[in-house]
């Protein structure tokens, strides 16, 4: 049992980001070599031990159960974040349709092997803009964040990072923690 549960910025319904997150686990390992040298690989590996990203993505087992129970979910006070306007939004769909036709255009012709050549195009033509950045804090959408019946709801312009070092947002947690 528990009084209460606060949730920042939590992928409630998962991440498709999850699948990207070896790309930050490698410029994490790359900027320890460039720090601390031999220990660099001893620091960064139980980093994986435990660790939650298995049960954030999208339809883990885990996550099908959390918030499921409509008097449990009443305790929650959820936060979530959209930290990009809709100018922004829509000058990343423009860039990202540059660019995919630039691949088109400029890269796919130079591939030789027609196998390959496929691939390519095919990954080309699924490259988007994911939600967790069109409609979220670069991790974590709106709607993933937000649970059906709870108690409580903030919406912020944070980027995800953001939620661990803001002012207002530390002010809501302690009202929220100490509110009877």
């Amino acid at each position: 049992p528990f009084d209460r549960a606060i949730l920042l910025a939590t992928p409630n319904e998962g991440t498709s980001l999850t699948s990207l997150k070896y790309l930050a686990d490698l410029s994490a390992f790359a900027d320890e070599l460039k720090m601390g040298g031999p220990g660099a690989l001893a620091r960064m590996v139980p980093e994986g031990d435990g660790e939650v990203i298995h049960d954030v993505h999208e339809d883990s087992l885990f996550l099908r159960y959390v918030g499921h129970d409509a008097q449990l979910a009443k305790r929650y006070h959820v936060f979530s974040g959209e930290c990009l306007t809709r100018l922004q939004v829509v000058g990343l769909r423009a860039a990202i349709l540059a660019t995919k036709r630039v691949m088109k255009n400029r890269l796919l012709p130079r591939v030789d092997s027609p196998v390959v050549r496929r691939q390519a195009l095919r990954r080309i033509n699924q490259l988007h803009l994911p939600r967790e950045i069109s409609r979220g804090d670069l991790v974590v959408s709106v709607q993933s964040a937000l649970l059906k019946d709870a108690g409580h709801s903030t919406r912020t312009a944070l980027n995800h990072e953001q939620f661990k070092s803001d002012e207002q947002v530390i002010r809501e947690v302690m009202e929220s923690i100490l509110a009877k």
